[in-house]
């Protein structure tokens, strides 16, 4: 019997952040490097920042949460509260 990560969706609601947390998750799974996030630093006119750091920190976390250092695919569930660790 194997360990199992059950993995989940962040908490937000918000569809846009949900759609970058599912590009992310689709890089890792497909095998791209962390690099390949297509969301830069954008910032306004006067300097300040904007929604552009949120939309890339959704897609680090979905990717985050699906890569794997050997490249395997992982089996994803998103009907739990919290993330539960199953031992061996």
């Amino acid at each position: 019997m194997s360990s199992e990560v059950i993995r989940l969706l962040p908490s937000t609601k918000n569809k846009a952040f949900l759609g970058a947390f599912s590009k992310g998750k689709e890089a890792a799974l497909s095998g791209l490097p962390p690099e390949s996030c297509p969301y830069n630093d954008h910032r306004t006119k006067n300097g300040s920042v904007t929604f552009s750091r949120a939309f890339k920190k959704y897609w680090m976390l979905g990717y985050t949460e699906f890569a794997t250092d050997d490249g395997s695919t992982l089996e994803i569930k998103t009907n739990f509260e919290s993330e539960v660790y199953i031992p061996d």
